[in-house]
């Protein structure tokens, strides 16, 4: 299992400055097959400094969940430090 993008990141209006909210599409390569998964990503500054990444697949999939969230995370952790989504 390896995640290869996650396109189509549109942030969602939030009143709260501290969390940031974003819909994307993680393309992902599952058993030498390429899905698509619609994903809800949430990164949510601590009162300690850190930013806490919560992440959601909106739609249902064949694969074990953990080992999916962990690749999800890993690429959009590089995208944050990339500053693609801040």
């Amino acid at each position: 299992m390896e995640v290869l993008e996650l396109k189509n990141i549109v942030k969602k209006d939030m009143a709260i400055d501290y969390r940031r909210v974003y819909n994307a599409t993680a393309l992902m390569l599952v058993a030498g097959t390429q899905i698509e998964k619609r994903i809800e990503l949430v990164l949510e500054n601590t009162p300690m400094g850190d930013v806490d990444l919560k992440i959601t697949v909106m739609e249902d999939l064949d694969y074990p969940l953990l080992p999916v969230l962990k690749k999800i995370r890993e690429k959009a952790r590089i995208l944050q430090d990339e500053g693609t989504i801040y």
